[in-house]
């Protein structure tokens, strides 16, 4: 196997206790977490992660949203974390992640806007699944740094978004985890 690429979310709602298996805590966490080390522990070379633009913020509409759902945003970033911890830097073996936070998403026809990258969580915007596969596809090929966390979006330029993935390589990579380093919500940016 060549990668791993991970979309999940959880679904919004009031759940029954006992009853939560989807629920931010156990999907964009847990699981994500338990998907990461799985794939570190055989040797998976690439894992690429699809979070979410905010997953740091602590006030606007994200966390007014995050409050409402769970704090869907909060686990996903306890999730991030966990995927760097497993597949983090200088180990044995040759293997890296990739984390795209993407803006709201939108089921608009791909491949019109060019594609913008940001990274430290700050930028908003929307952009289409098409596009974000495309992100995802270019990350697994080989046409991104590695171990790097950023955040996509849809601009107005009339770039086609391939010639955009050109800005993939003007990306810093996130720092190493340090180990045994206290997980916190707000480890980076």
């Amino acid at each position: 196997m060549d990668a791993v690429v991970c979309t999940v979310r959880a679904r919004a709602g009031c759940r029954l206790p006992c009853w939560n298996r989807d629920s931010p805590r156990c999907v964009e966490y847990e699981g994500v977490k338990d998907l990461a080390e799985a794939a570190a522990s055989v040797g998976v070379p690439k894992f690429v992660l699809v979070s979410a633009a905010g997953v740091t913020t602590t006030c606007g509409g994200e966390f007014c949203l995050n409050i409402f759902h769970g704090r869907a945003l909060h686990w996903k970033l306890l999730g991030e974390e966990a995927l760097r911890r497993s597949y983090k830097h200088g180990g044995l073996r040759d293997l890296s992640y990739y984390i795209i936070r993407p803006g709201r998403l939108s089921n608009n026809l791909g491949g019109l806007l060019g594609c913008s990258f940001e990274q430290g969580d700050q930028g908003r915007g929307s952009i289409t699944r098409i596009d974000v596969a495309a992100i995802v596809v270019a990350c697994i090929d080989g046409h991104c740094i590695p171990n790097v966390t950023f955040e996509a979006f849809n601009n107005k330029n009339k770039l086609a978004p391939a010639e955009d993935l050109n800005k993939f390589y003007f990306l810093d990579p996130d720092e190493p985890v340090a180990e045994g380093a206290e997980i916190t919500s707000r480890l980076l940016p």
